[in-house]
């Protein structure tokens, strides 16, 4: 290809593949807004960068021509691949964002805890101290200006909020450190690097080489101290998100109307939607207190005829055809915070399996709407839809309640 055409296809691929992206995460808070605001505060840095060093301003349009067609591009192939989604998700997240205190699960999850700088170990390794220096050295690196590249200052910057966008998060909530810690090793990498390549300036050949054997040394424990604590929390994940689960997302797809509403536990909300492609109350873009506490009525109440009704005002309220109740294993051991958040006090509600049998640990454990359906009772408007080994899924059939 001449030349300018190599530039132009360049540049469509530079657009596209962001785009493309966004559109394959969908509207999910990792994914779909963190790229968002990656690429926004990149050319929000950038402007000012630019500004500084009163340079052209003809560049800076051109970027933010780009980002505003990436943007645009990529939100539609987002509701083109996950129209149960759509963009309502867009509103959702402006819901969250003017929120003025913390959700009620914040309160009771764990993952949505603020983080330590203990809780950092998860990214470095206990070499959390090592791993901070080789991140900042990193970025440093990228903003060394060198003649030979005139874009390693571009560079510096896309890291620099590549790096912000997702620590802000990570620092709120511990759910988010894995999405900062993807950017954090290209940091890392470029910083050792970029030091390894400061020690061949060394003109005296032993302290040159010891220099180089110590960086790889701290380097190669690094990673293996990360390696080994990902490694320990595959088997966790594993049990935790068991294949069963995925199988009946795609028995839900398959097997109920496209306008079908779901009640489940706000965990397994994106994975309906996007495996599933039909829509739930709430998930993990929506977990406001108005909405989370009947669904934990739903799941973990007493009262089945109180639940039905509340699923008779949501079906009504999104004119679906077909409501469903999904609850999983994994809700027992859920059951207190479930429960709390259906108005109980903690640990009212708490049940466990005790030898691959559910076991209520406390009176009114047993009365709880999971507990029952969970083991085979019959509860008027609860018909069971589908089951495996971790998944439970009930047709709910509000319009069959009997009043008091």
């Amino acid at each position: 290809f001449p030349k300018k055409t190599q530039q132009q296809l360049l540049y469509i691929v530079n657009l596209f593949l962001p785009a493309v992206l966004i559109g394959f995460t969908g509207f999910a808070w990792g994914g779909y807004f963190i790229l968002h605001t990656i690429l926004i505060s990149f050319t929000l840095i950038l402007s000012i960068y630019y500004l500084i060093r009163k340079r052209s301003m003809d560049g800076i349009k051109r970027v933010w021509i780009f980002t505003v067609i990436t943007l645009i591009l990529g939100t539609g192939l987002a509701y083109l691949l996950y129209p149960v989604k759509g963009l309502c998700e867009i509103s959702r997240a402006m819901q969250m964002l003017s929120m003025q205190k913390a959700p009620l699960v914040y309160a009771s999850t764990a993952d949505l805890q603020p983080t330590c700088f203990t809780s950092y170990e998860m990214v470095f390794g206990p070499w959390v101290i090592i791993g901070v220096i080789l991140l900042l050295t990193g970025m440093f690196a990228l903003f060394k200006t060198d003649k030979m590249d005139k874009l390693n200052n571009i560079r510096g910057i896309y890291l620099l909020s590549l790096i912000i966008v997702t620590l802000i998060p990570a620092v709120k909530a511990y759910h988010f450190l894995d999405i900062f810690s993807m950017f954090a090793f290209v940091g890392i990498g470029i910083g050792a690097v970029y030091i390894f390549n400061r020690i061949d300036t060394i003109k005296q050949d032993r302290p040159r080489q010891f220099s180089k054997a110590i960086i790889i040394i701290i380097v190669s424990l690094m990673l293996y101290s990360m390696a080994v604590s990902s490694a320990h929390m595959i088997p966790h994940t594993k049990e935790l998100w068991p294949e069963n689960y995925s199988i009946a997302y795609k028995y839900i797809k398959n097997n109920t109307d496209e306008d079908a509403l779901f009640f489940n536990w706000w965990d397994y909300g994106n994975s309906i939607g996007y495996t599933g492609n039909r829509r739930t109350v709430i998930d993990q873009m929506n977990i406001r207190d108005c909405d989370v506490i009947p669904v934990s009525k739903v799941i973990m109440g007493t009262d089945p005829e109180e639940g039905l009704k509340i699923v008779k005002e949501y079906k009504e309220k999104y004119n679906s055809s077909e409501v469903y109740l999904l609850i999983t294993r994994n809700d027992a051991m859920l059951s207190s915070i479930i429960g709390y958040c259906a108005g109980y006090e903690m640990n009212n509600i708490f049940i466990t399996f005790h030898d691959s049998k559910l076991k209520a640990m406390t009176p009114i454990s047993a009365s709880s709407i999971y507990y029952r359906l969970w083991n085979g009772d019959y509860i008027e408007g609860y018909e069971l839809f589908y089951e495996n080994a971790d998944v439970k899924i009930f047709k709910l059939n509000c319009n069959e309640q009997n009043p008091r």
